[in-house]
């Protein structure tokens, strides 16, 4: 991802994903979380919910915290690319309850996506605002 070559590590994770015999593993989730992102990247909200729903499955099935931090962080980000401000803000709540468990450094993405939230809510809110009459 550094090199910024979506196409490359969408291929790479297809290879991972697609693999025979693959469980549900927490590696699966992780990929899948990796898969979500670069889908979203390129514009594929229904992918990347289709994967990010995936990877907290399975996250959930194993208890795993990082895991589950990242499909709530994947998912919070697709919810506010559609519009769904209350969703998006529960998921990435759930997100920063899972990295704190983790330490400082996995607080960040929640953080970031519950500000994000915020922003698109209270700037929805001003537009709506504006567009309602006033009696005077």
């Amino acid at each position: 991802m550094a090199a910024r070559d979506v196409a490359g590590g969408r291929a790479f994770l297809a290879g991972v994903l697609d693999r025979p015999g693959a469980g549900r593993s927490r590696w699966r989730a992780l990929a899948l979380y990796g898969e979500g992102l670069l889908a979203y990247w390129q514009g594929e909200i229904g992918v990347s919910r289709a994967r990010n729903e995936e990877a907290l499955a399975i996250a959930e099935e194993h208890a795993d915290d990082e895991a589950l931090a990242l499909a709530h962080v994947g998912l919070s980000r697709v919810l506010l690319e559609e519009g769904d401000h209350e969703r998006a803000r529960e998921h990435a709540l759930a997100a920063r309850r899972f990295a704190a468990r983790l330490g400082t450094l996995m607080g960040q993405a929640p953080l970031h996506m519950e500000a994000q939230v915020a922003r698109a809510s209270a700037t929805s809110v001003s537009c709506r605002c504006r567009a309602t009459p006033t009696a005077g």
